[in-house]
């Protein structure tokens, strides 16, 4: 525990309440200069992970051992910061991680958590981040585009590196919010100036081109997607719209999923109707379709029917199994092909809450079926886990 503030322009502080608004726990956390906690997150099993960025020489650091990352210097002028506590306020891990420039971490929405594990996103001028690819098959940018990049970070529940990746095109990204959904996959936002940012088009999903324009003030915001299971990029566009000047200017500053339905993105724009993309359900819901100046923009995306598993976007006669009837209010069966040769498989029934609803473990099956009649009307995820490949599939249930 820190009970002084230890100097700079700002201190960091962690503050823990209990289910009655009762203070618990306080504290300050930084060195002799400027410290900014940006974002904090609780795991499954109540540990508390805080994100931000330091320049102080003196921030209190704490090696955790084994296979764990660990960074006990500074490297440039603001270096990002990891910590984590357990469910009683004891540090178990803090560390610096960055490059010799500058780093700054996102200041909201900065940490989202997976069944994969804890994943950062910030921005750097860093050219000598430390990188390392999720997978084979996973998005995986090793080197530093423009001046800034948006960087993400993932590690496992053993606080070791599983995924360290600049994003980004040839201009300057910021990263602003990372957040995932109930399959585990990861979305990512802020904002771009560059037109050869990477986009990925999914069929049936909403894409768009840059319309930025060139000048360093202004940009569009971005929307990516990555796979659960590989880290693959499956769905990237920009969102943005333009002026009378013929530029306009947008960031996306915010993610929040609900189940795996809804995808809300939040953000400012001072871009004109109709260059940004606008749209009215109807049904009494809110819509202003004038720009004042600067106005907050909330935008609504239907995540239901996205694929973003690199397996699942390729034709189905590729996929080694198939899944029938679907929709079904009785059973549904899982038939393999004949190329499909693993010796252990591994099944899972999620429900729309993420909830295991089925699980078996099975040598080798030709033909498997899953009695679904006493199960709720709904959406639900089958997860077939082999060695050497992961399928996410969507089942209804009728």
């Amino acid at each position: 525990m820190q009970t002084t503030y230890g100097g700079g322009f700002e201190d960091g502080y962690v503050t823990k309440f209990n289910i009655q608004n009762q203070l618990t726990w306080s504290t300050f956390y930084g060195g002799t200069a400027d410290d900014y906690p940006m974002s904090c997150k609780v795991d499954n099993l109540g540990n508390l992970f805080v994100w931000g960025w330091t320049n102080s020489n003196n921030f209190s650091l704490q090696n955790a051992g084994g296979s764990s990352f660990f960074q006990n210097t500074i490297s440039g002028d603001f270096d990002y910061f990891i910590l984590k506590f357990n469910t009683s306020g004891v540090r178990l891990w803090s560390t610096f991680m960055g490059g010799v420039q500058q780093e700054r971490a996102a200041e909201n929405d900065g940490i989202a958590i997976n069944s994969k594990g804890i994943f950062f996103i910030g921005t750097t001028s860093s050219s000598d981040m430390p990188t390392q690819s999720f997978g084979t098959n996973g998005y995986y940018k090793d080197s530093l585009s423009g001046n800034e990049d948006v960087f993400i970070i993932g590690i496992d529940n053993n606080l070791s590196i599983i995924l360290c990746t600049y994003v980004g095109g040839s201009n300057i990204e910021a990263g602003e919010a990372i957040a995932t959904d109930l399959t585990g996959n990861i979305y990512i936002t802020g904002t771009t100036k560059s037109s050869n940012f990477p986009v990925a088009n999914l069929t049936n999903a909403y894409s768009q081109s840059y319309l930025g324009g060139t000048n360093t003030e202004l940009g569009d915001a971005f929307l990516s997607a990555f796979d659960f299971n590989s880290f693959s990029l499956g769905w990237s566009t920009f969102v943005g719209g333009n002026n009378s000047s013929g530029s306009g200017s947008d960031v996306g500053n915010s993610l929040s999923t609900f189940q795996n339905s809804k995808l809300f993105l939040t953000g400012a724009s001072v871009s004109n109707n109709p260059s940004y993309p606008l749209y009215d359900p109807g049904n009494g819901a809110y819509f202003q379709s004038t720009l004042n100046f600067v106005d907050v923009v909330i935008t609504e995306f239907d995540i239901s029917s996205l694929v973003l598993s690199a397996n699942n976007n390729q034709n189905k006669n590729n996929i080694p199994f198939s899944v029938f009837p679907n929709p079904s209010n009785n059973t549904i069966n899982i038939l393999t092909g004949n190329n499909f040769n693993e010796k252990n498989i591994g099944l899972q029934l999620l429900n729309s809450m993420g909830q295991i609803v089925y699980k078996s473990s099975d040598e080798k099956f030709s033909q498997k079926t899953i009695d679904i009649s006493k199960l709720s009307v709904g959406l639900y995820f089958l997860v077939v886990n082999t060695e050497k490949e992961n399928y996410t599939i969507k089942v209804v249930k009728q």
